[in-house]
């Protein structure tokens, strides 16, 4: 496992961010992984985690479609608070000789 340390998250709270959270770490999903799943581009998917920017109706269609996310959970309020810091991801390697 590693943790995303963070201190602080966007202005875009919502339940689909929290919910994403939520499910990467259930199906044990790198953020990589979950972007080409998606076919988002990199670095898009890192932007929701942290609530800085929401996904715009296409993009949360096909969450919904591949994760299970409701539409309408991305303009709901989080259902519990979404903290910020030390989120635990799964751990895999990312090329070789990374660790």
């Amino acid at each position: 496992m590693f943790f995303i340390s963070r201190t602080t998250l966007g202005h875009r709270l919502s339940e689909g961010a929290r919910l994403l959270r939520q499910t990467l770490i259930e199906r044990k999903l790198t953020q990589l992984e979950t972007e080409r799943l998606l076919g988002i581009p990199r670095g898009m998917l890192n932007k929701w985690l942290h609530c800085k920017q929401a996904p715009g109706i296409e993009f949360a269609v096909r969450i919904e479609q591949m994760l299970g996310i409701p539409v309408e959970s991305w303009v709901q309020k989080p259902t519990v608070p979404i903290m910020p810091h030390r989120v635990r991801m799964p751990k895999k390697e990312c090329c070789d000789g990374c660790s």
